[in-house]
């Protein structure tokens, strides 16, 4: 007779390969899944009916933010109850290590504060050692850690507007070369942030080196993704091919109704590498929306120097003179590289207030821009530049349109993986944190039929964990890790909306990590065996 600690009975099983599914039991014993099959007369401390579900491996989200919030908050809850047992962090080259406080101080107040509400103590120095944080904290899921670029950059040339001298770009490659050998699985970069923007070609083929000969993934939030996106596609094709580097794409996506056809050539660009032998993937979410920080808003130059510093040139009336009459004029007839002007392709009515650390405008958590600037009889640009001010720098927005419905659909149906991208900083954060998968079973699975059920598991679980090396994970096979997801494919439903974005979904019934099941009946169990994937 058959014993198994967890047995979920009668389930519809998906199993991650892209086959059929079919009808069966699965057992769990300890941390592995010890048997697929009609289990009837076996028994187990803990057995879940599954009749009329899918049984599926947990999913794997490519693309978050949750580095210290998994510090602060190990539950997660937000990613647990979509059904999300392993996700990848220190994306957009935003990531808390390797870290040197001397020179990466205001990397820290900056990168801090952009990734959690209450960011913990970095008392790391090396990658190795942030992720030895992680292992303490013991979250609910699984981590990926990618080495941050901006971290990198950081602790060896502060947020500096140049070039790394010879000596620095050496030092740059021995820092990412030791992270990745303390477990990290790729580089990833932010062409569009402080003080990545900064960063040229050249540098980027350097560390793109270090990561092919490493074994590792080159993963960019790529320089421009409104009205040069297509040619930032291809820069970075160009880097990675130049570096003999896997390359794979962050929210591949054009932003801006008047950029949207640019995702044809974008693709055309992946398409042609491909052909030549490249190898490249890319992932998506599944929302119009964008969600980054207010800062966006400045010309890079203002961003020099960290929170303190901007804070400074936005009390300087000549600075902002400088900014709204030569730079916005300037950008819709002559773009400032590495300036993504949001409103040009947003309204201020379009632009809301995500969170920030001034207890004093918490008031406007949940106002767009344009309501801030009625209240306070002011045009949108200075409301936005006094409420930076007075936050010391780091303001979370999240948009309600900017990204092309259609396009979306178009990176699914070339092979796009999934990543939501959500920001848990702030009160009032992007659905997308809270609603990602479920959203995407629903709109592209179950009501556009973008996807037959078993392509979509298969995509968010086998080919992630293939793309991401992981060993023993991403399918549903004994002797496999138990990550499983069992949901309801007709009642799957993202609540999470731009009014109220803290909302679970519906549909998300069990979630098992590690063998220990940690969502039932759709409530968090408290269960915190997540590993750190080295």
């Amino acid at each position: 007779m058959k014993l198994f600690d967890l047995l979920i009975k009668g389930g519809t099983v998906a199993d991650g390969s892209g086959g059929n599914p079919y009808t069966a039991d699965v057992g769990i014993l300890q941390d592995k899944i010890a048997f697929i099959g009609n289990a009837d007369g076996a028994k187990a401390a803990k057995v879940i009916d599954a009749g009329g579900l899918i049984v599926s491996p947990g999913f794997i989200e490519m693309h978050s933010h949750d580095d210290l919030d998994m510090i602060s908050n190990p539950t997660v809850p937000y990613k647990l109850l979509q059904g999300i047992t392993t996700e990848v962090i220190g994306l957009c080259g935003i990531g808390c290590a390797p870290y040197d406080p001397e020179k990466a101080r205001e990397w820290e107040n900056w990168a801090g504060r952009f990734l959690c509400d209450t960011p913990a103590p970095w008392t790391w120095r090396s990658f190795g050692g942030f992720l030895d944080r992680l292992e303490e904290a013991k979250a609910s899921l699984n981590v990926v850690g990618l080495v941050s670029h901006g971290a990198i950059r950081a602790s060896v040339m502060g947020l500096e507007d140049r070039n790394p001298a010879p000596e620095e770009l050496a030092a740059m490659k021995r820092l990412l070369a030791d992270s990745m050998e303390q477990g990290a699985r790729g580089l990833s970069t932010g062409l569009i942030y402080v003080p990545m923007v900064y960063s040229g070609p050249e540098e980027m083929i350097q560390l793109c080196r270090v990561v092919a000969e490493k074994g590792g993934l080159v993963v960019p939030h790529v320089r421009n993704l409104a009205g040069s996106m297509a040619d930032a596609v291809r820069e970075f094709i160009g880097i990675a091919k130049s570096a003999n580097a896997p390359l794979h794409i962050s929210h591949l996506g054009v932003i801006g109704r008047a950029n949207w056809p640019q995702m044809d050539q974008a693709l055309r660009f992946i398409e042609k590498a491909k052909s030549e032998g490249m190898d490249i993937t890319f992932d998506t979410h599944s929302y119009t929306g964008v969600s980054s920080m207010i800062n966006m808003l400045l010309p890079p130059w203002v961003n020099k120097g960290g929170r303190a510093a901007v804070s400074e040139r936005l009390r300087n009336p000549e600075i902002r003179r400088r900014i709204k009459e030569d730079f916005i004029n300037r950008q819709l007839t002559d773009p400032v590289p590495g300036w993504e002007f949001t409103p040009n392709f947003a309204g201020w009515d379009q632009i809301r207030i995500a969170g920030l650390s001034n207890k004093n405008n918490e008031p406007y958590i949940g106002m767009t821009l344009q309501e801030i600037a009625d209240s306070r009889n002011q045009e949108p640009y200075d409301a936005a530049m006094d409420l930076i001010a007075e936050d010391e720098g780091t303001v979370n927005m999240a948009i309600s349109d900017g990204y092309s419905i259609e396009n979306i659909r178009k990176v699914i149906q070339k092979g796009a993986l999934i990543g939501g991208d959500g920001i848990p900083a702030g009160a009032h954060p992007h659905p997308r944190l809270y609603g990602t998968f479920a959203r995407f079973f629903e709109k592209f699975v179950r009501e556009e039929k973008l996807l037959t059920l078993p392509e979509a598991v298969s995509r968010v679980t086998r080919e992630s964990a293939g793309l991401l090396k992981l060993e023993k994970r991403g399918e549903l096979k004994e002797g496999y890790y138990a990550d499983i997801t069992v949901f309801d494919i007709e009642t799957i439903h993202d609540r999470a909306t731009m009014a109220e974005p803290k909302r679970h979904p519906a549909g998300i019934k069990h979630v098992v990590v590690n063998g220990s099941l940690t969502v039932e009946g759709g409530k968090h169990t408290g269960s915190r065996d997540g590993r750190v994937l080295r």
